[in-house]
């Protein structure tokens, strides 16, 4: 929700990162960089002329209504995405 930290950790199996997270899991941008499958293809995500495509995070984004994303390139947009058309990279804790 706009207005709110969006600090919290999640106890769920499988997740969106958080702006956090997505910051350092990945190395660097290029590592952010995702392409959709298939089926994402068919449900009509966006894609540049490589097949990157824009994903949610679950942190609020600085806009009302917004959530974050990491964009085509890689970088993480903080302000807020609020395209339909944008995919999903869940997330999960392997416990060995």
């Amino acid at each position: 929700m706009y207005g709110t930290a969006g600090r919290n950790n999640t106890e769920d199996k499988i997740f969106l990162l958080s702006i956090g997270e997505a910051e350092s899991f990945f190395i660097n941008d290029g590592e952010r960089r995702a392409k959709p499958t298939k089926y994402a293809e068919k449900a009509g995500v966006v894609m540049d002329d490589e097949r990157y495509a824009w994903w949610w995070l679950r942190s609020p984004g600085s806009v009302s209504g917004d959530a974050a994303g990491v964009d085509n390139f890689g970088w993480v947009y903080r302000s807020g995405v609020y395209d339909y058309y944008v995919g999903v990279r869940p997330a999960l804790w392997l416990n060995f």
